[in-house]
């Protein structure tokens, strides 16, 4: 009779044990999902570093254009020379101003996208309870 107890008890047992590991594969498909999302955002987040990088360049040549103008400036002579070096300046200027409008609002939406990225990594964390 005991042995029998023990069998039933262990055949129990075993169909817990069934349906804990049928939970834990329901865990693991869900994060492998997680995973599948999470590599996705990483690849958006690298697209918009390469973006940042050549926003930065541009600034960078930027800078040496206005060196250069600058030289330029220092070395003019004439009032003709002077002038000229002034209009190329303010057409730079507007130029930039122009870059620099569209950058801050291509920033913008960068900024939100990060955001909405930021948001769904916290929805995952909250399904996945880590903190």
């Amino acid at each position: 009779m005991t042995e029998d107890r023990i069998i039933k008890k262990l055949i129990e047992r075993d169909k817990k044990f069934d349906w804990i590991d049928k939970r834990f594969d329901g865990v693991d498909k869900r994060l492998d999902g997680v995973d599948k999302r999470l590599d996705g955002i990483d690849k958006r987040l690298d697209e918009h570093d390469k973006k940042f990088d050549r926003v930065i360049k541009k600034l960078i040549e930027h800078d040496e254009r206005f060196e250069r103008i600058e030289e330029k400036v220092d070395k003019m002579v004439t009032r003709e020379e002077y002038l000229r070096g002034y209009d190329e300046m303010i057409t730079i200027l507007r130029r930039l101003d122009q870059e620099r409008i569209f950058g801050n609002q291509w920033v913008k939406r960068i900024e939100k996208r990060v955001d909405g990225h930021d948001q769904e990594i916290a929805q995952i964390k909250q399904v996945l309870n880590i903190k």
